[in-house]
Order: C-alpha cells, then structure tokens, then sequence
C-alpha cells in the first residue's frame, strides 16, 4: 500500500522501555518531547507513574504497548490511517500545551507553603 504522506512511519515514536527484548528503544527521553512536535507516542507497560502518560491515553495520544507485537499492531494502524495519526499526534500535543507552566505553578505554591526555605521567587 502507499501512503499519501510517506514519512507517516517516521511520525511514529516508540519511547524506551525496560523490556529492550521485546519493545524498540527510542532517541526520546520522555514522552512530552515527541508530544511538543504533535507525535503519537507509544511507551512500555511501565507507565503509571507518569501523569503525563495517563493524560495522553486517556486522551487517545499515547498507546501502551506490552510487548513487540502491541507496538506492530498500534503502528500499523497509525501509519494506515492518517486522520487517526494525526488527531493522536494532535491530543498528545494538546496534553503538553495545556501543562505549559507546571513548574512555575508548582514552585509558586511551594514558596508559599515554605516560604523560608525557598524564599521569594523573581518574577
């Protein structure tokens, strides 16, 4: 089959699990940096401390995949159907923009709850 867009496959990004024997390794460390470029992001089973993780499946961005052949089949049907990679590639980027500020949000209640340790933030 050929595909309108041939770099579908390269839109695809398997991250890195603990299981190398069965789930391909990734050049991405976490799954925000694929989601900030609108990719999908496929991760191993070890997942459920990410918050990140859980809001991009929920949200249909992110697949877990248990072993080689979960990663297979989730792949085949990203780079088959291009409105389904698109709109995943499209609510994993959502979950990243709608958590832009996470840091300064939680160092600013921090700072107020222990205001003598952390001291004024600039700003």
């Amino acid at each position: 089959m050929l595909l309108k867009h041939p770099d579908a496959v390269s839109r695809i990004v398997p991250l890195d699990s603990h299981d190398r024997k069965s789930v391909p390794q990734s050049v991405w460390a976490d799954i925000m940096e694929p989601a900030c470029f609108g990719l999908p992001v496929i991760f191993g089973p070890r997942h459920l401390n990410s918050y990140e993780a859980l809001l991009m499946i929920q949200r249909g961005g992110a697949f877990p995949v248990e072993k080689g052949a979960d990663v297979v089949k989730i792949a085949e049907r990203l780079i088959k159907d291009e409105s389904f990679l698109h709109q995943a590639g499209q609510s994993a980027r959502a979950v990243v923009i709608e958590n832009l500020g996470a840091t300064g949000r939680t160092l600013e209640a921090l700072s107020g709850r222990f205001s003598g340790v952390i001291g004024n933030l600039p700003g």
